[in-house]
Parts: C-alpha cells; sequence; structure tokens
C-alpha cells in the first residue's frame, strides 16, 4: 500500500515539475520575441527622434515664419506621436511621455528675443534630446550589451576626438548629477 501511494505521489511530483519546466521554457521562448520586437519598436523610435531633431535644426537655423516652422516640426512630429501611440504596448510610458513633449513650443524658439533666454531653451532642448537618446540605449538593453561587449573585448583605444569626448561625457555627468540633488 505504501508503495503504491509513493508512486503516485511520485507521479503528481513528476506532473507538477514537468508543469513548472514547461512554463518556463515558454516564458523564455516569449521573451525572447518580446526582446526582439521591443528592439525593434525601440531602433525604430530612435531613427524618429533623429527625423525630429533635423527638422528641429531646420527651423531653429533657418528664416522661416512661426507658421512655417510650425509646419516643419508638426510635419516630424505627429507622425513621431502616432507611432508611439500605436506600439504604446512595447514602449516605457516616462520615455513615451519625454519624447514626446521634449517638441513642445521648440518652433517658438527662433520667436524668442531675449538672446540668453533663446540660448537657454536652446540648451534645454539639447539636453532633453540628449536625454532621450540615453533613455532608449538604456531602456532597449542596448547599453547593458555594450558594457558586455566591452568587458569580452576589453579595447583600448584613444584619439584627440576621443578624450575631448570622455571630456564632454564627464562634464555632463557632473552636471547631471548637480541637477539631480
Amino acid at each position: 500500500m505504501t508503495q503504491a501511494l509513493i508512486g503516485v505521489l511520485g507521479v503528481l511530483v513528476g506532473i507538477f515539475v514537468n508543469e513548472l519546466l514547461r512554463r518556463n521554457r515558454r516564458i523564455e521562448d516569449y521573451s525572447a520575441k518580446i526582446f526582439e520586437k521591443r528592439l525593434q519598436v525601440y531602433e525604430e523610435l530612435y531613427s524618429k527622434l533623429h527625423e525630429c531633431y533635423d527638422a528641429s535644426d531646420e527651423a531653429l537655423q533657418g528664416d522661416y515664419t512661426a507658421e512655417e516652422r510650425h509646419e516643419i516640426m508638426a510635419s516630424r512630429v505627429f507622425p513621431l506621436l502616432e507611432f508611439m501611440d500605436r506600439n504604446s504596448l512595447y514602449l516605457n510610458d516616462e520615455i513615451t511621455v519625454h519624447c514626446g513633449g521634449m517638441w513642445m513650443s521648440v518652433d517658438e524658439i527662433p520667436a524668442i528675443k531675449d538672446g540668453e533666454e533663446r540660448a537657454a531653451q536652446t540648451k534645454s532642448f539639447l539636453r532633453d534630446f540628449t536625454d532621450a537618446k540615453e533613455m532608449i540605449e538604456e531602456e532597449s538593453g542596448l547599453r547593458q550589451i555594450n558594457k558586455l561587449f566591452r568587458s569580452i573585448s576589453k579595447p583600448k583605444y584613444s584619439s584627440r576626438l576621443i578624450d575631448h569626448y570622455r571630456e564632454l561625457q564627464a562634464e555632463r555627468r557632473k552636471e547631471k548629477s548637480a541637477s539631480d540633488e
């Protein structure tokens, strides 16, 4: 009788363990598919941000009326917003808010009469753009993957431009940590 109970108990434990393994395997299968889709969506978001940046550069640098600047920005920003709406399942809400909101009033910067205020608004916009790119790299997992690749290959390179870039990055980190406090 005890052997029969042990046998039934063994079968039940086996079924339970098999079900757990099957569910974990299914989660792993879906995780890979979801990661691929998210990466694809974030790659496209990154590309669309650059398209909007090109439009903002044109609007900020060109000699346009307020209506023309607004039309230049709207022609790129509205498709970006539609893209984020269509892919909201895969996008982080806070990144979506940042990437959508950063374009508000960019077309009005050239109309600011005070040169210092115009420069401050331009700098704020450029900081928002840089922050958006960094958020996308972090959220998509690319920053961690790049760190992994660097830890494997351990590249050691330097040049005048790379050294200058590293100095600028260090300054940016100091500014960011000071503004976070």
